[in-house]
């Protein structure tokens, strides 16, 4: 067992504790207790010891020197293979021959699954003191997703008319300032939008106006 509390835990430590030491045992044998066979077997396995340890420090830095030159290797052959690579996909595109990819054994090149557009939420709104609406709902931007904000009036008989969009919003926001005088209710939804994609609206919210656009309450509409 290993004096831990003496003897360093460390290889190069052990070695330099006992390389330093074996001179004073030898010589010192008889006065520390020890006999000269056991300070000439230690002097035997020091040697021994410091041979091995000298090769593999040796050996570790030629792998590293080795692994290095591997890594400067790998890296030129990828960057130039992969070069190749692209000029092969361009071959096929211009070409418009699919088999040029079945021949090279790559892939054609994938593009990335588009991220939908987030759908807007818990619309809302308040009535501001010139009587024109503003409309809130949740959303997120960081998509590139914008949102349109439809409308529907109600006709004489009490019937819905169709949506119509009002406003193509690049936030959560909007303020309906061309509300009709005298409209008594409305209707409001919003669409989230990127690129060609839109969401299904949000559940439309119902705004009964009082007398004059001055006063609203809302509700959901069924």
């Amino acid at each position: 067992m290993t004096d831990s509390r003496t003897i360093p835990v460390d290889k190069a430590g052990q070695l330099d504790f006992f390389e330093t030491r074996i001179t004073a045992w030898t010589e010192s044998a008889a006065e520390i207790g020890l006999l000269a066979s056991q300070s000439t077997q230690l002097s035997s396995l020091i040697t021994a010891a410091r041979a091995s340890y000298d090769a593999a420090q040796a050996a570790k830095q030629a792998l590293k020197g080795l692994i290095e030159v591997q890594d400067a290797d790998l890296a030129a052959m990828t960057q130039y293979g992969s070069q190749l690579v692209q000029t092969i996909r361009a071959f096929a595109v211009q070409t418009g021959d699919p088999q040029v990819y079945a021949t090279a054994e790559i892939e054609p090149r994938k593009d990335p699954t588009p991220i939908p557009p987030f759908p807007a939420s818990n619309l809302s709104y308040v009535l501001t003191t010139s009587g024109a609406l503003k409309l809130t709902w949740d959303g997120r931007l960081s998509t590139g997703t914008s949102y349109i904000l439809e409308r529907a009036f109600f006709d004489q008989q009490g019937g819905v008319g169709p949506f119509e969009a009002i406003a193509f919003v690049d936030g959560l926001s909007f303020t309906d300032e061309t509300i009709p005088a005298g409209t008594s209710n409305v209707l409001y939804q919003v669409k989230a939008l990127k690129g060609e994609t839109t969401t299904e609206p949000t559940a439309p919210i119902f705004v009964r106006f009082g007398t004059g656009n001055e006063s609203a309450s809302e509700s959901q509409a069924a």
